[in-house]
C-alpha cells in the first residue's frame, strides 16, 4: 500500500509541474490508473484517500480542469466510502471543485 501511496503522491507532484510538457494521451492513462485502480482498492483506506487528494492536487492548476472534468464523476461514490477518510478526502475534493469557476 505504502508504494501506490507514494505512487500517487508522485503523479499528483509531476504532473502539476510538468503537465504541459506530457503528452496528453500520457496524462489521461496516468490519471485513468489512479482513478480506476488507486481510488477503488478495496485493500487500502490510504490509497483510496491519496489518489482522492492527488486529483484534489491536480484541480489546483486550472490547466488540467478539462481533462479532471470528465474523470470525477467515477469518484462520486465514493463519499459513501467505509472510511472516514476517504469520505474526508471527497468532502474536501469536493469543496475545492465548489471554488472552482466555469
Amino acid at each position: 500500500a505504502a508504494v501506490r501511496v507514494a505512487e500517487s503522491n508522485a503523479t499528483a507532484k509531476i504532473l502539476s509541474q510538468f503537465w504541459v510538457a506530457i503528452p496528453a494521451n500520457d496524462i489521461r492513462k496516468l490519471l485513468n490508473h489512479i482513478i480506476a485502480k488507486h481510488a477503488s482498492d478495496v485493500t487500502s483506506t490510504a490509497v483510496r484517500a491519496t489518489a482522492i487528494k492527488t486529483v484534489t492536487t491536480l484541480l489546483e492548476e486550472d490547466k488540467t480542469h478539462a481533462v479532471l472534468r470528465s474523470l470525477l464523476p467515477s469518484l462520486g461514490n465514493l463519499i459513501h466510502d467505509k472510511s472516514e477518510k476517504v469520505r474526508l478526502a471527497v468532502v474536501e475534493m469536493l469543496l475545492f471543485v465548489k471554488k472552482i469557476r466555469g
